[in-house]
C-alpha cells in the first residue's frame, strides 16, 4: 500500500519538477520550492486521486510532516484510510 508521503511526494515532483531528495519530513514549502499558492494545487490533486475533501481552513503547512498529517487525519475521518 502506498502511504500518504509517497502519494504527496509524487506528486509534488511531478507538478513541480522537485527533486524527490529535497521531499523530508522536515521539509519547508520554500526548501521543498513550492509556495503557499502551489500547495492548494497540491492539496486538489490529492482530493482527486484519494477521494477526500480538504477544508481550506484546515491548511496551516509548515513542512511537509505537516500537509502528510493533515491528509492522514482526513482519510480517517473520511473513511478513505
Amino acid at each position: 500500500m502506498t502511504t500518504t508521503a509517497e502519494v504527496l511526494s509524487t506528486i509534488i515532483c511531478e507538478k513541480f519538477d522537485t527533486d524527490p531528495a529535497k521531499i523530508r519530513p522536515d521539509a519547508t514549502l520554500d526548501d521543498i520550492g513550492i509556495d503557499s499558492l502551489d500547495i492548494f494545487d497540491v492539496i486538489f490533486s490529492v482530493e482527486e486521486k484519494l477521494g477526500i475533501k480538504v477544508s481550506n481552513d484546515d491548511v496551516n503547512i509548515a513542512v511537509f510532516q505537516d500537509l502528510v498529517d493533515l491528509i492522514d487525519r482526513l482519510r480517517k475521518e473520511q473513511g478513505k484510510a
